[in-house]
């Protein structure tokens, strides 16, 4: 109940934050010495016990260390708060403090105190050994100056009345505490944030002395860092049961499956998906689709993109539309959660629908051709979409440079069966800058280099494919080769992708001749002669021009109508009525700039088309079938801050 506020404690409040890790039950007893043991309450990792509530409960633990024992101090009701219930927390006052214990024994042989608000009588040794104290495992201890480094054992909650932590009697001095190899913290770090260590010892009102898991041996003034985490005692795949839930905890418990090989942890309903930078066996998707429950499942995209498809299973009263959202900073594996995402939920109508058995082997049932070829195709539109909008970047190897929502749709009306009737692809702020400047150690689009490594002579020779070395587009930044990537493998997985979406040969040529072209347009530079005309000022003329005409015809474009556009520009005004168009002519360096606003306008138009028609080939039974769910999956790029960064960085950011 509400009080006036405690007399202040004679201790310093900083060993009250300290958080002391749980472990596994010992025995009662150490030694000839007493133990005392008890069952606290439930309490959040983040709620430390108050220094004047650990003092005031230490006081009544006291004893003559060189007599008899004292009569313990009782509390008085006056300035505690209610108790409440194991496992529950209340909301404390300014001046409350935490309630007093309900049921303390001290020993087997002795009877527990009636009084709940009495702290038993403890006798002392004539040599009293360090006291060990039993606590649950979400409850902290609260150090007073004088009490010594003890062991930290933990006991399950019987469900008794509620108790808290009752502080050691005063010890010896420090220096004459034996180490104790059960606390360990977490210290901050400049250069890996956060070191593991071990608290050896205290050395003062606010000093620990912790040794380091690299043997350092480092001196801690709570003073100065004001708190310190416990170390967690085990992995966990969600993060939710984490015993102590904060920022070392998390990312230790992140980095610890990550090197057993699991990347994926669960926060509640969220995936964290670290990238794990190398193939993974998956595991087999019938075990996510007979599992009665996903509770049971291990942490992977399949379960998420389960629990979508059994969303649009519900009656059509309770059913909602489904989407996943992927998101995170640059290079954390987004477009690779996306794909599998997508690969399952293909699996996933197949299944249902009986073109594959369990073990995965497709079935011939009667399934309807176009069905499937649907499912390929949404597949493959992955690898299209990749080659022409990824790319190489310092943080990662394949790094999506545009955003991307994938809406797939079904018809439920043979429900508990969805039938696939179509899908569509939305995409956003393609990063079209990459197209004539790239960051040093960073590659343009996959698709330029796919094509130089895998066409074929003949395809060379009609497209008119240059030197990759000699590509003012390509090799300015350095870096040309990927070793993790093959570009020939990935050009004849491009091509045999715009074969599955029945796109024509010719349109396949027009495209990598448009692509070509650009690489021939970048290598075109300017500059300014006089002009023959009295007054003219200096004209502007291309160092290549047999480069600028094989771009010219590549790109379909009359020569003498390119070289105009990129060396002059047309003002037109209107005075009194009269409009008049003056052409004037650019410098060679404002050329070079409309060069290069064509070759991003070109290829954003490619890529936009190459968009378009795998739409058009993804909603082929849309127009034919009701259309009454979707799952959508949004793919979206992370934030980036380059050396040089533009209006449209800032818009991507």
């Amino acid at each position: 109940r509400r009080g006036p506020p405690p007399p202040a404690a004679p201790c310093m409040p900083f060993f009250s934050k300290l958080k002391l890790a749980p472990k596994p039950p010992a025995p009662v007893g150490v030694g000839k010495g007493r133990t005392v043991s008890f069952d606290a309450p439930m309490r959040s990792p983040l709620s430390p016990l108050s220094s004047a509530s650990n003092e005031r409960l230490a006081s009544g633990m006291s004893g003559s260390p060189a007599g008899g024992a004292k009569a313990p101090a009782a509390v008085p009701p006056s300035t505690t708060s209610t108790p409440v219930q194991a496992g529950k927390m209340r909301k404390k006052s300014p001046g409350a403090v935490c309630s007093p214990p309900s049921s303390v024994s001290s020993s087997a042989n002795e009877q527990a105190t009636p009084s709940p608000y009495a702290v038993p009588e403890v006798r002392e040794p004539k040599a009293p050994p360090p006291v060990v104290v039993e606590q649950s495992p979400s409850a902290q201890l609260s150090l007073t100056p004088r009490q010594p480094i003890s062991s930290v054992r933990s006991a399950p909650n019987k469900g008794s009345a509620p108790a808290f932590p009752v502080a050691a009697a005063p010890a010896p001095h420090a220096s004459t505490i034996a180490s104790s190899n059960d606390m360990e913290v977490w210290l901050p770090d400049k250069e890996r944030v956060w070191v593991r260590g071990r608290v050896e010892e205290q050395i003062s009102a606010s000093e620990l002395r912790v040794m380091t898991k690299s043997g350092a041996m480092v001196r801690v003034d709570l003073a100065a860092h004001g708190e310190l985490f416990t170390v967690n005692p085990s992995l966990e795949p969600d993060m939710t049961s984490l015993w102590y839930l904060h920022e070392p905890g998390v990312l230790a418990n992140l980095a610890g499956r990550f090197a057993r090989d699991e990347p994926y942890t669960y926060v509640a309903h969220l995936l964290i998906a670290v990238n794990p930078l190398k193939p993974l066996p998956m595991p087999s998707e019938a075990g996510f689709q007979a599992a009665k429950s996903l509770a049971g499942t291990p942490p992977h995209q399949y379960a998420i993109a389960e629990a979508a498809y059994r969303a649009l299973l519900l009656p059509p009263t309770a059913r909602q539309n489904q989407s996943v959202v992927v998101s995170g900073e640059s290079g954390a594996g987004k477009t690779e959660s996306a794909k599998i995402l997508m690969r399952y939920i293909t699996w996933r109508v197949a299944f249902a629908a009986g073109q594959i058995s369990s073990n995965g082997r497709r079935r011939s049932l009667g399934a309807s051709e176009a069905a499937e070829a649907l499912n390929t195709r949404i597949v493959q539109s992955s690898p299209v979409l990749e080659s022409l909008g990824n790319a190489k970047t310092v943080r990662n190897h394949n790094s999506s440079r545009f955003g991307k929502y994938t809406k797939i749709s079904f018809d439920a009306s043979a429900a508990p069966t969805l039938k696939l009737v179509g899908a569509s692809v939305d995409t956003y702020l393609l990063e079209k800058s990459r197209i004539v400047r790239q960051a040093d150690g960073e590659r343009n689009y996959h698709i330029f280099y796919e094509m130089l490594a895998g066409a074929t002579d003949a395809e060379r020779a009609r497209w008119k494919l240059p030197a990759l070395n000699g590509c003012s587009y390509l090799s300015a930044a350095g870096c040309v080769a990927v070793p993790q990537l093959d570009d020939a493998a990935g050009f004849r997985d491009f091509v045999s992708a715009l074969d599955s979406f029945d796109v024509p040969k010719a349109e396949q040529d027009m495209l990598f001749s448009c692509l070509s072209g650009l690489l021939h347009l970048g290598d075109v530079g300017f500059s300014a002669i006089a002009s023959p005309v009295k007054g003219g000022g200096a004209a502007v003329v291309p160092d290549k021009p047999a480069g600028l005409d094989t771009a010219a015809g590549l790109l379909g474009l009359e020569y003498s109508a390119l070289i105009e556009a990129l060396t002059t520009r047309s003002v037109t005004t209107s005075v009194g009525g009269a409009v008049e168009s003056v052409t004037v002519r650019l410098s060679a360096q404002k050329a070079v700039y409309t060069r290069d606003a064509l070759a991003k306008a070109v290829y954003a138009s490619l890529f936009d088309w190459t968009v378009g028609f795998v739409n058009a080939r993804l909603g082929c039974l849309a127009s034919t079938a009701s259309t009454d769910c979707f799952i959508g999956i949004l793919d979206i790029f992370g934030f980036e801050s380059f050396a040089t960064n533009g209006f449209e960085q800032l818009l991507i950011n």
